[in-house]
């Protein structure tokens, strides 16, 4: 919610539309003079919650299902 709420109130100072320049400082390397602060605070804990997210979901479906196998 973070990241979609900074890129839908990015405010562009520069001749590019407004998404353009905010897709450039959240996801691409062409960050500008931020110093890509924006993809280390904002971009990478979105990444990790999804990576972790994704981790989650494969792991309950991996596990097996059902009585006890300890017997």
């Amino acid at each position: 919610m973070i990241l979609a709420f900074n890129v839908a109130t990015w405010k562009s100072h520069i001749a590019r539309s407004n998404f353009s320049d905010a897709w450039a400082n959240y996801f691409t390397s062409d960050c500008g003079a931020s110093e890509c602060l924006y993809e280390i605070l904002i971009t990478a804990p979105f990444y990790t919650s999804v990576a972790y997210t994704v981790g989650w979901i494969a792991k309950a479906v991996a596990r097996p299902r059902g009585g006890n196998r300890n017997s």
